[in-house]
C-alpha cells in the first residue's frame, strides 16, 4: 500500500472543504470520507474560528443508484482500473464505451442484478443518461 492510500481521505476532505461545499454528492461508499471530512471542519473552527465557522460541516447528497460497476462489469467504476465513463466524456465517445462494455451470451435483455451483473449494470448506466 503506498501513501496516497492513507492519505487520500484528507485530499478528498481538502477538495470539498477549500470550496465551502454545503452539500456533496457521494455514494455510500463515501460516507466515511464525508463525515472525516465533517470532523476535520469541525475542529478547525472549533479551534481557529469560534465566533464566525470558516467551514461549513458538508451533509451528504446520497444517489439513489447502488454503486456502479465499470465497464468491465467485475468491480466499481474507478478511474485506477480504467474502466471509467469521464463526465467530460461526449457523446460519441460515450456510446462507443458503454457498445463495448462486458455483457453475457443471452440474447435477452433483462433487469437481474443477481444472476447478470453486467447487463442490470448497462441498464442502470443508460437510465441514469
Amino acid at each position: 500500500i503506498n501513501a496516497g492510500m492513507y492519505t487520500y481521505p484528507v485530499h478528498q476532505a481538502a477538495d470539498i472543504l477549500f470550496c465551502k461545499g454545503t452539500v456533496v454528492p457521494v455514494g455510500k461508499d463515501q460516507l466515511p470520507h464525508l463525515e472525516l471530512t465533517r470532523t476535520i471542519a469541525r475542529r478547525f473552527n472549533d479551534r481557529f474560528a469560534k465566533n464566525k465557522p470558516v467551514f461549513p460541516e458538508p451533509q451528504p447528497l446520497l444517489s439513489q443508484a447502488p454503486i456502479i460497476l465499470g465497464l468491465d462489469g467485475s468491480q466499481k467504476m474507478s478511474k485506477s482500473r480504467n474502466n471509467t465513463i469521464m463526465l467530460s466524456t461526449d457523446e460519441d465517445e460515450t456510446a462507443q464505451l458503454i457498445k463495448k462494455a462486458k455483457t453475457d451470451s443471452e440474447r435477452t435483455i433483462t433487469y437481474d442484478p443477481d444472476n447478470r451483473p453486467e447487463v442490470a449494470n448497462l441498464l442502470l448506466l443508460i437510465s441514469l443518461a
